[in-house]
């Protein structure tokens, strides 16, 4: 029985793995085929290319290059961004009790408001500050975006570490900035 019942398992996640990967392996596999083999609706095919990858990084007229860039700088600079601003946040919450019990409610109650609410009000504001279509732009909105979850995710966080831990560090001379 133990045995029908392993073989069931890796049946179900063999499946459910497939699911998964099948849309992806389409993809790439659709990718590598040239494209009258795409468009001759040709299932089976022997004609197989680099040429989409080639345009898609080369062909002029794209700016995949710049616009990828431009992402990876994004998300590095406001990752970073994020936690300077939000472990003391979430530091001075979990343990100075800062605002009370509501506002750490009331920073996640922003993220739960949908990012489409404040898109006009923000285009607005980029477009007075003569910011608009600027990666400066980009890195604040990411920032101001994923801050309120960040500070929630890092106040349980340090809200699992034991005060004594922290008492000890200071009467062995540590300030609060050096925790």
């Amino acid at each position: 029985m133990k045995l029908a019942d392993a073989l069931s398992y890796v049946l179900v996640l063999l499946l459910i793995i497939s699911c998964f990967l099948f849309p992806v392996a389409f993809v790439i596999w659709t990718s590598l085929r040239s494209h009258g083999a795409i468009v001759s609706g040709l299932i089976l095919s022997t004609d197989y290319t680099l040429e989409h990858y080639y345009n898609v990084l080369f062909m002029p007229g794209y700016a995949f290059t710049k616009a990828f860039t431009n992402s990876l700088i994004a998300s590095i600079v406001s990752t970073i961004l994020t936690v300077v601003i939000s472990f003391p946040a979430a530091y001075s919450i979990a343990r100075f009790k800062t605002g009370g019990g509501t506002l750490s409610s009331s920073i996640l109650l922003i993220r739960l408001l949908p990012p489409m609410v404040f898109a006009i009000p923000i285009s607005v504001l980029f477009q007075v500050a003569n910011m608009r279509d600027t990666l400066l732009a980009l890195i604040l909105v990411y920032t101001a975006f994923n801050a309120p979850l960040d500070i929630f995710v890092l106040k349980s966080f340090i809200e699992e570490i034991p005060i004594e831990l922290e008492e000890a560090a200071i009467v062995d001379g540590c300030s609060r900035l050096q925790l």
